[in-house]
């Protein structure tokens, strides 16, 4: 008989952010595109065209490991799928053997420092979680 899988697996060194792990600085790359850099290390890039379009977010989740791409694009795709309810994050590739990288827009009217900042380790909770689940022994398991 099989063995089934644990339900818990410890947090590995990419821990989920609070407000005690937010963003450690902010760096201005050019007019129109900065990059915030969490204290995981995590860094996520800001682009902002004009004051008519939203602020777009993108961080990286990571490579899949090989062998497991077909599930975690599946995962991805299915994601993807729920877009309303997951408030514009999507998942895309960076190129056709790249990272998988968190996408979102962040509607630019009413948007003060506050609620960037929530919008932000919102962000950075999502993008943690996926990047714990492209190394998740799981994950493999489906394709098995």
């Amino acid at each position: 008989m099989d063995t089934p899988p644990p339900t818990h697996h410890p947090p590995p060194h990419d821990p989920l952010p609070d407000q005690a792990t937010a963003n450690q600085a902010v760096h201005g790359d050019d007019a129109a595109s900065w990059s915030v850099v969490f204290a995981s290390g995590a860094v996520h890039q800001i682009d902002w065209t004009d004051a008519d379009t939203p602020l777009g977010l993108t961080g990286s989740i990571g490579l899949p490991a090989p062998g497991h791409e077909l599930a975690m694009l599946n995962a991805a795709l299915l994601y993807n799928a729920l877009w309303a309810s997951t408030g514009s994050l999507r998942i895309a590739r960076d190129d056709a053997d790249g990272d998988l990288l968190l996408m979102a827009q962040v509607p630019t009217d009413g948007l003060d420092t506050a609620r960037l900042r929530e919008r932000l380790l919102h962000f950075e909770r999502i993008r943690s979680a996926w990047s714990l689940a492209v190394g998740h022994p799981a994950i493999r398991r489906l394709e098995e």
